[in-house]
């Protein structure tokens, strides 16, 4: 986890792009085999960094809705939606289908979930 924030964090400061996408979702794999590392203080912080230095530059936020029917899992997870909305990040919401049958796929509920936090 603590190499991917620390990669992501400079890619963000390196720039060259507008929107970051499932900024989370090592934390959703990560948990199969280390189950609730995602629910960890230090992993929290790691998310929360991340957040604060995508609005720093501006970028726009993809909530990913692929795992949401099977997993109930947004990425960012629900739990950063506060954080977000604090921020006025600019975000979009995409299924990341790979199918054209799964384009809507979770994304009346995320939508929903966000207006909602």
């Amino acid at each position: 986890g603590h190499a991917f924030y620390r990669q992501s964090l400079s890619m963000v400061e390196s720039g060259g792009f507008d929107l970051i996408g499932h900024l989370d979702k090592i934390g959703f794999n990560a948990s199969q085999f280390q189950p609730e590392i995602d629910q960890q203080p230090w992993y929290d912080a790691l998310v929360r960094q991340l957040i604060e230095a995508i609005m720093d530059h501006h970028l726009t936020i993809e909530i990913n809705t692929k795992a949401f029917e099977r997993d109930h899992r947004l990425f960012p997870a629900v739990k950063y939606f506060p954080l977000l909305k604090h921020y006025d990040a600019p975000v979009v919401f995409n299924s990341d289908a790979h199918y054209a049958a799964r384009i809507n796929s979770g994304r009346e509920q995320a939508m929903a979930l966000y207006a909602q936090a």
